[in-house]
């Protein structure tokens, strides 16, 4: 389960299964919105990505670039995590595996 704090919402991405305690600890009154057609895929790192420019911005621009619309991301140390349409899920899934084997061309030694 992830949490994101904004300056007007919160967002509470879980599991579906979790769906009625989270509605319940929060209270229906402060849901804005509910899905349930989005999918997490997550990217694990080596540790040296927090020393590294521009790898969020390179796998967020070529989903971008690939017509994936990214509704939320997380970056949490080694992990990037993206929120996409369930329907768009194997397109993203290919698009990051391809940036994934292209970085690891260019740094072999992970």
């Amino acid at each position: 389960m992830q949490i994101i704090q904004g300056t007007h919402a919160i967002t509470i991405i879980a599991d579906e299964k979790l769906q009625n305690e989270v509605v319940n600890a929060v209270g229906q009154e402060n849901v804005l919105k509910i899905r349930t057609d989005l999918v997490e895929i997550s990217v694990r790192s080596p540790e040296r990505i927090v020393e590294t420019s521009g790898v969020f911005a390179f796998l967020a621009n070529n989903l971008a670039d690939g017509g994936i619309n990214v509704l939320e991301s997380v970056s949490v140390f080694t992990d990037t995590i993206f929120i996409v349409n369930e329907d768009d899920m194997m397109q993203a899934y290919s698009i990051l595996s391809k940036c994934i084997e292209s970085a690891e061309r260019l740094n072999p030694e992970d």
